[in-house]
């Protein structure tokens, strides 16, 4: 176990010299992508230390993830539906998500937290009330908007998991996993699948070394998807086309 006090000083949970935590099935099922974008505010140091190996880097995000399902249990939250997080309404993971989580414990954090940044951008950009499919309305749903988060959501997570911000193929890499990921959840229909999938792939392949904060990224995907370079559903023939500027407030 990890014995770094100087680190570990500055996170609100403890390691448990005597066993180590496992990612558990009932974890991962408690789990939403709330708890692990919350997660990463604890996690974030971790995550760039080069004092610690991936095996203990890892071994911290369960310990993590442990204390949040255990803390559910004494005070479990009421269900809701709520899009506060990209893009599922109940925000739990599916089992491709929780594969990923299980097998890559502290990506969960970034990725989640990515997703989160990502979507409090598009509702600061987009009036996202409405479908949009047509332009009468930014879209959070198949719409603009959902390019718009779908491409930065994909660009972050290219941006974060490129190795000393420069292996952008790796970055990619690993977006493009939990995304398709992401994507596999039972019932998603065919044409939104395809939406998303292009969109993703659009903000993967945005990222550059000039790209190197989250308020270019984002002016980069705006610029996009109203120059129409994403995609969004026709509600009235179920067709992708083009992105536009319908919707930006």
């Amino acid at each position: 176990s990890v014995t770094n006090n100087n680190l570990l000083c500055n996170f609100s949970f403890q390691i448990r010299s005597s066993e180590e935590a496992t990612m558990t099935d009932e974890i991962l099922d408690s789990l939403t992508m709330d708890d692990y974008a919350d997660a990463y505010d604890d996690l974030e140091g971790v995550i760039y230390s080069q004092d610690l190996t991936e095996d203990e880097k890892n071994q911290l995000a369960v310990e993590k993830y442990t204390e949040i399902y255990y803390q559910k249990l004494i005070t479990p939250a009421p269900f809701s539906y709520d899009y506060d997080i990209l893009p599922d309404p109940d925000k739990f993971l599916n089992d491709k998500e929780k594969a990923m989580a299980k097998e890559n414990p502290l990506q969960a954090s970034t990725v989640y937290n990515c997703a989160r940044i990502a979507t409090n951008k598009t509702r600061s950009l987009y009036n996202t009330g409405n479908y949009g499919g047509t332009g009468n309305d930014g879209g959070e749903h198949n719409g603009n908007a959902d390019a718009f988060r779908h491409m930065m959501w994909s660009a972050l997570l290219t941006k974060e998991f490129s190795v000393f911000g420069t292996d952008f193929a790796n970055g990619r890499t690993v977006a493009k996993k939990w995304t398709d990921a992401h994507e596999g959840t039972p019932g998603n229909p065919a044409i939104e699948k395809e939406m998303d999938l292009k969109n993703n792939t659009i903000g993967r392949n945005l990222v550059t070394a000039q790209l190197n904060t989250n308020d270019k990224i984002a002016t980069a995907c705006k610029n996009k998807v109203s120059a129409g370079g994403g995609y969004r559903i026709n509600k009235d023939t179920n067709k992708l086309i083009p992105t536009n500027k319908d919707g930006l407030k």
